[in-house]
């Protein structure tokens, strides 16, 4: 019984190792690069898109600091051409307050030029991203109809696998089915182990000792000492 249960055991670890081959398939690696890509790319298409909402809002109210600014720089040198300054105190201290809005002008200008400059890299940077997202997405669609004709490979030779799984339960005994699958978690899947008549356990590949070789021959149920799993020989 521990023959079929070992045939099971090889035909599961079959399934799993054509699973685990289809996810990493050259082509599915590639995809999964590229997706990681372009979800990367698009989280920084939504942060060019904050930050350039953010400058032009910048740019407005620079705007309207400038005309304040600007409309208060005009009401001093009016002041100092009408008639209204009539001393010395007043007119210095008109020159400071026009020098003060000369001042802050330039700086707001600056800051204008310097976000005009920043706005242009966002937008250079946004034309180059969605040339590049455009490109991912058409390299996505390629290798997802390569994979599609991977899986259907896959899907055929899971589809024979489980066929053969099929035909081999019916001769094994329920409670020896419930033994093996009870302990498949402890041995990573593989509880049963072939004994050759090297003594070599081929579950952890350690020579047992000439009793428990014995023992596993004359038909009894042994377990490997090293890695405990159930041994089988070719006298089975």
């Amino acid at each position: 019984m521990l023959k079929q249960l070992h045939q099971l055991q090889k035909l599961q670890n079959a399934q799993k190792l054509l699973e685990q081959e289809k996810l990493h398939s050259e082509t599915y690696c590639q995809m999964a690069k590229i997706k990681s890509e372009y979800e990367a790319d698009k989280r920084r298409w939504q942060q060019l898109a904050c930050m350039r909402g953010e400058l032009l809002q910048n740019r407005k109210e620079y705007a309207e600091s400038l005309a304040d600014v600007n409309h208060k720089l005009q009401k001093e040198q009016d002041a100092m051409y009408d008639g209204s300054t009539s001393t010395v105190k007043v007119l210095s201290a008109r020159e400071a307050q026009m020098t003060a809005l000369g001042e802050k002008m330039e700086a707001l200008k600056t800051q204008d030029e310097e976000a005009i400059h920043h706005l242009q890299q966002i937008e250079q940077e946004a034309v180059d991203l969605k040339q590049k997202i455009e490109e991912e997405c058409q390299s996505f669609e390629r290798l997802k109809l390569d994979y599609k004709e991977i899986c259907e490979d896959y899907a055929h030779k899971e589809a024979e696998v489980a066929a053969e799984i099929a035909a081999l339960l019916p001769s094994i005994e329920k409670g020896e089915l419930a033994w093996f699958e009870a302990n498949q978690h402890k041995f990573g899947g593989s509880p049963v182990a072939y004994l050759s008549s090297e003594h070599v356990c081929d579950g952890c590949h350690t020579i047992v000792t000439p009793v428990l070789y014995k023992r596993t021959v004359s038909g009894q149920r042994t377990y490997c000492e090293k890695c405990g799993r159930a041994l089988f020989t070719d006298n089975e």
